[in-house]
C-alpha cells in the first residue's frame, strides 16, 4: 500500500504537486478499502447467507456452496449493507425542501377538509397550525412542529415566551430556494 504523506501545504516550491500526490493517495487508499469491504460482504454472504440444499429432500440441513446460486439476491443483499440509495450529506437546502414540500401537502388537505385532517398523514402540520419559532438542530434551521396553542398566536406553549433568534437566518435560506 502506497504511505499519505501529509507533509506541507502545497505553497511550497513544487507548486502544488505535493497536493495532487495527497489526493492521488488518498484516492488508492479509499480504493482499497472499497475492495476490502466487496469482500468481506462476498465472504459473509458466501459463508453466511447463501446456502444450498443437501442432497437428502428431507434433510432441513444445508451445506455450504461457494457458488453464487442468484445473482439477483447477492446484489439485492450487497446493496442492502452499502445502502446505495440512502442520501449522504442532507444540505440546509434539501431540508427545507422536503419540509415545504410535505407541508404543502399538509396545506392542500388541510384545506379541503380540517376536521377530518389527520397529522399522522403527512407526519407535518398545516402552515396555519404549526409554530413559527425556528429552531437549530444539527446545524440545520427547523421550525418547530408543535401545534399553536390558539389562531390569535403563532407560537406553541414551549416557545411563547422565547425570542426567535434564527429567524433571519431561516428566512434567507428560504429565499435562496425560492
Amino acid at each position: 500500500m502506497t504511505e499519505l504523506n501529509i507533509e506541507g501545504g502545497g505553497n511550497g516550491g513544487n507548486g502544488g504537486n505535493e497536493d495532487n500526490n495527497i489526493t492521488v493517495n488518498f484516492s488508492i487508499i479509499l480504493k482499497s478499502f472499497n475492495k476490502l469491504d466487496n469482500y468481506i460482504a462476498k465472504y459473509i454472504y458466501n459463508k453466511y447467507i447463501e446456502t444450498s440444499e443437501t442432497s437428502e429432500p428431507n434433510s432441513s440441513l444445508y451445506k455450504y456452496s461457494k457458488k453464487t446460486i442468484n445473482q439477483e439476491e447477492y446484489n439485492k443483499y450487497i446493496n442492502s449493507i452499502f445502502n446505495i440509495e440512502r442520501p449522504g450529506i442532507i444540505t440546509q437546502k434539501d431540508s427545507l425542501k422536503i419540509d415545504l414540500e410535505t407541508m404543502a401537502l399538509a396545506d392542500e388537505s388541510y384545506d379541503k377538509d380540517p376536521k377530518n385532517f389527520k397529522v399522522r398523514q403527512f407526519n407535518r402540520l398545516p402552515c396555519l397550525k404549526r409554530c413559527s419559532y425556528i429552531r437549530k438542530h444539527k446545524n440545520k434551521y427547523k421550525r418547530c412542529n408543535i401545534n399553536v396553542m390558539n389562531d390569535d398566536t403563532d407560537t406553541c406553549y414551549k416557545h411563547i415566551d422565547s425570542p426567535n433568534m434564527y429567524w433571519d437566518k431561516y428566512c434567507k435560506a428560504l429565499e435562496e430556494i425560492v
